[in-house]
């Protein structure tokens, strides 16, 4: 355990695919009843579709593969899918949940893209996940520009890295834009795409 990273007192969540996606459901998901939901990087659906059991009474997603569109258009409960990049979503929309799962160790700024969210939804609830970080400026090459790549338009480049922002840095980053940490947990599952890393939830402060 890295001083940098989660305290040893957070708990710890273990498991196959179906236990990692059923602790979601009944831990995590539960805000998106009856609220608008927008979620960023929902790949092939399969948090999509347990948020749309929540019965949210708005549910977009924004996924840069045009190859899921369809399959996330034929989920129930999906109201819109837009196939584009995050990072030029510029629309403010009155979204009460953000999700962004799966998506933070693809870019080369984290805290860059929770201020887009925030400067332009200010939602109630901000719902994130990434990899641990094994070092404060850990980094890896990214592909840019490809197909299938979430860098979808020719006028925007990226610089080809990403950064894995450790959990304190990003808690600490929303913390300063007004939301306090409601619940988190660390990622220790034999499902691979959730073996090493945090899922985590924040809330907007009340009197902001």
């Amino acid at each position: 355990m890295h001083p940098y990273d989660f305290k040893e007192d957070v708990k710890t969540v273990t498991g196959n695919e179906t236990e990692y996606y059923n602790f979601i459901d009944e831990n995590y998901l539960k805000v998106c009843a009856n609220a608008r939901v927008l979620e960023v990087g929902p790949h092939v659906g399969k948090h999509t579709k347990l948020i749309a059991k929540h019965a949210p009474c708005y549910l977009e997603c924004i996924e840069g593969n045009i190859v899921h569109q369809s399959t996330l258009e034929d989920i129930p409960g999906v109201d819109k899918v837009v196939v584009d990049d995050v990072w030029l979503m510029r629309d403010a929309k009155p979204f009460d949940v953000v999700i962004c799962f799966g998506v933070l160790y693809h870019h080369h700024s984290s805290l860059h893209l929770l201020e887009l969210f925030v400067n332009y939804n200010t939602p109630k609830y901000i719902m994130l996940d990434c990899v641990t970080a094994e070092h404060p400026l850990a980094y890896l090459p990214e592909d840019i520009n490809i197909s299938g790549s979430r860098q979808l338009r020719k006028s925007w480049k990226h610089c080809g890295v990403n950064f894995k922002t450790p959990f304190f840095i990003i808690n600490q980053s929303l913390s300063n834009m007004g939301y306090d940490l409601k619940i988190s947990h660390k990622l220790q599952t034999s499902y691979f795409p959730k073996s090493n890393g945090w899922v985590a939830l924040w809330e907007l402060r009340e009197n902001l």
